[in-house]
């Protein structure tokens, strides 16, 4: 996948998305600093783009530079604010920062806007076992293993 994205930047160096792509495979990879540079890259190609934006926060947040993920990933919640990753990956930033109301404010509006968002119930559940609320985080934990098995397979029948 990555030497097609490589083929798709080589033929349009204008468009962002395919490197948005290859950030989202080194974020999966744990290539973090790859990822951030990738975004990085699509950030500067498309400054609209809320994915790009939120990838480029989660490679920073998973390099453990909080300060510097919370204010790309608040960008990406000005661009967008009813995008959940954004949203998901701001409460982990706050949840880091020591501010549970925030984390758990960021959880609510993402849960809001889609209940069973597998990635949501999971940074819940890291937030309610850090509260100590561990038949919570059991139950949240449960229902975004339920959502992954239950999604649906392209192309299956």
């Amino acid at each position: 996948a990555l030497g097609n994205l490589e083929r798709s930047v080589a033929a349009d160096t204008t468009f962002g998305t395919p490197l948005s792509l290859m950030g989202q495979i080194h974020l999966a990879l744990g290539d973090y600093e790859e990822a951030e540079k990738e975004f990085a890259r699509s950030v500067e190609l498309d400054e609209s783009s809320v994915s790009a934006w939120t990838g480029l926060g989660r490679a920073i947040l998973l390099q453990g530079r909080v300060d510097e993920a919370s204010a790309k990933l608040a960008h990406a919640r000005e661009i967008d604010g009813t995008y959940t990753p954004a949203l998901r990956n701001l409460a982990e930033c706050r949840r880091l920062e020591g501010d549970e109301a925030g984390a758990r404010e960021r959880l609510d509006e993402a849960l809001a806007l889609n209940p069973r968002d597998p990635g949501t119930l999971a940074t819940l559940g890291r937030l309610q076992r850090n509260e100590g609320d561990i038949a919570a985080a059991l139950a949240s934990y449960r229902t975004a293993m339920e959502q992954l098995v239950t999604l649906p397979i392209v192309g299956a029948e």
